[in-house]
């Protein structure tokens, strides 16, 4: 399973292992805003790359998850952050 949405909607780091045994990837929007604010927007809504990529990387460190990448609004800088740490 894949799971898409922003970083912090998984609370990683509080979560069971258990949770995670069907969790192989996760992609992840490069704002917290809600969907609906998001929406006809007039310019791109991103979080601090780095904040965004600390957040990515719970999961793998905690969990194991192996696939994590980059979804809506997310740039080659996000996805190099989770790629060099």
């Amino acid at each position: 399973m894949l799971s898409t949405g922003k970083p912090s909607f998984l609370c990683a780091g509080k979560q069971p292992p258990a949770l995670f045994n069907r969790l192989i990837g996760f992609q992840a929007n490069a704002s917290s805003l809600d969907h609906c604010d998001l929406d006809g927007a007039d310019q791109l809504v991103q979080e601090d790359v780095s904040d965004w990529g600390d957040e990515m990387l719970t999961p793998n460190r905690f969990h194991g998850v192996k696939i994590l990448g980059g979804c809506c609004g997310t740039s080659v800088e996000h996805l190099g952050y989770i790629a060099g740490n």
